[in-house]
C-alpha cells in the first residue's frame, strides 16, 4: 500500500447511499471551446472536483472557466509551456474539494482562442 492510499483510500468519501469512489476524467479541450462537457450530469447528484491538472498545449496561455450551467465553479489561467519546461496549473488532491456542481447538472469548460488545453480531473459524485 502506498503512502497516498494509506491515508487517502479510494473509498474515503461516503454519502447516505454508500461509498463515493474517486473517478477520473481526461480531456484535450479544443481551443475556443464553449460548453465543452468534462463530466456528464448524474440525476439528483452533485459532482465535487477534488483535484485538477491543466496544461496549455501550445505557444499561448489560455484563460479557461470551469462551470456547471447555472453556476460558475472557477476561472483558471492555464500558462503556456516555455521552451525549457512545461508549466501547468495543478490543484492537488483536496479531500474537501475545490468546486461542487449544481445538483443534477454536468461540469463544462470554456477555453480561449489559440490552443487546446489538456485536463485531468479527479472527482466524486454524491447525493444529499
Amino acid at each position: 500500500m502506498s503512502e497516498f492510499t494509506k491515508y487517502f483510500p479510494a473509498r474515503i468519501f461516503e454519502d447516505r447511499f454508500g461509498p463515493c469512489p474517486i473517478l477520473t476524467a481526461y480531456w484535450a479541450v479544443p481551443a475556443s471551446s464553449i460548453n465543452f462537457q468534462l463530466i456528464a450530469a448524474v440525476p439528483g447528484k452533485f459532482i465535487r472536483i477534488v483535484s485538477l491538472c491543466a496544461l496549455s498545449e501550445g505557444a499561448t496561455s489560455n484563460y479557461t472557466s470551469v462551470f456547471s450551467p447555472g453556476a460558475s465553479l472557477g476561472n483558471l489561467v492555464v500558462v503556456a509551456p516555455s521552451t525549457t519546461n512545461s508549466p501547468m496549473l495543478v490543484m492537488p488532491f483536496n479531500p474537501g474539494g475545490y468546486f461542487d456542481s449544481t445538483q443534477g447538472i454536468r461540469v463544462n469548460m470554456n477555453t480561449s482562442a489559440g490552443t487546446q488545453v489538456a485536463v485531468t480531473i479527479r472527482y466524486i459524485v454524491f447525493g444529499i
